[in-house]
């Protein structure tokens, strides 16, 4: 038993030895996060348009990003939503997959999901990194959420649906 254990072991321990490594500082960042403000510019729902004018509402996004995978990116991110008219707080989480296209412009998509489950649907996003430092990016993105909501009690069977454009800027690290 103990010769089989020792052959498990050197033949795990040679197979280590033959896989090539990277050095840690050529070691591109595998985890990046981002914080940042997303303003609804223009929403369209039930034959209705609504922009910030009418409807001033702003949100609070925080996300974590991995990359691991080539050029495509797996992202998680929460948006605290704050809206002024009537008074309301929500909070939505957003899975996403995002694929640079240059160093500097990406384009991705974001499942939606409403934390209070009212609403759900999916936001496709063109980002563009701004500004480069040592430790952290500037960013901005065009957002378009596309939302689907149960209607109000009442009226059984209906969803509605909306459909928005947003601006999100933010600092990745």
């Amino acid at each position: 038993m103990r010769a089989r254990v020792r052959g498990i072991v050197a033949t795990a321990l040679a197979i280590g030895a033959l896989v090539p490594t990277a050095a840690l500082a050529d070691t591109p960042k595998r985890i990046g996060a981002h914080v940042g403000f997303v303003l609804p510019l223009v929403s369209h729902a039930e034959g209705e348009t609504t922009t910030i004018a009418d409807d001033f509402v702003f949100g609070l996004p925080a996300g974590v990003g991995l990359k691991r995978f080539g050029r495509f990116v797996l992202d998680m991110e929460a948006v605290t939503g704050i809206q002024n008219s009537p008074r309301d707080l929500s909070l939505e989480l957003h899975p996403g997959v995002v694929m640079s296209v240059t160093p500097n412009l990406a384009t991705g998509i974001r499942a939606a999901f409403d934390v209070e489950g009212h609403s759900w649907g999916f936001t496709p996003l063109i980002n563009r990194t701004l500004y480069v430092a040592r430790s952290h990016s500037l960013f901005g993105e065009v957002v378009m959420p596309v939302r689907f909501a149960d209607a109000p009690s009442g009226t059984p069977n209906r969803t509605t649906k909306s459909v928005g454009l947003a601006v999100h800027v933010g600092v990745g690290f």
